[in-house]
């Protein structure tokens, strides 16, 4: 696949492609938590273990990305908000 979609739901960001459209005001995406509270997150990026050099850029113009509250390049930072414990 040139560029895949996300029909379902998440996996660790630092295990999958990048797979989040940040389509919102300026290249945000709003996130629905299991909570039931929603919180909007600006677009980051973090290469995928299955990601080629051919998709990267068109995953940034596209505004695919990861959604993270930290720095998107430490694993600890790309994996928090999907704690399942």
């Amino acid at each position: 696949y040139d560029l895949r979609e996300q029909l379902g739901g998440f996996d660790l960001p630092s295990t999958t492609d990048p797979v989040a459209h940040f389509r919102h005001d300026g290249r945000t995406a709003n996130v629905v938590f299991v909570d039931g509270h929603t919180e909007s997150y600006p677009w980051k990026f973090r290469r995928g273990p299955y990601t080629n050099d051919t998709q990267q850029p068109r995953m940034e113009f596209y505004g695919i990305g990861i959604i993270c509250a930290g720095d998107p390049s430490i694993k600890e930072d790309a994996d928090a908000l999907f704690d399942r414990r």
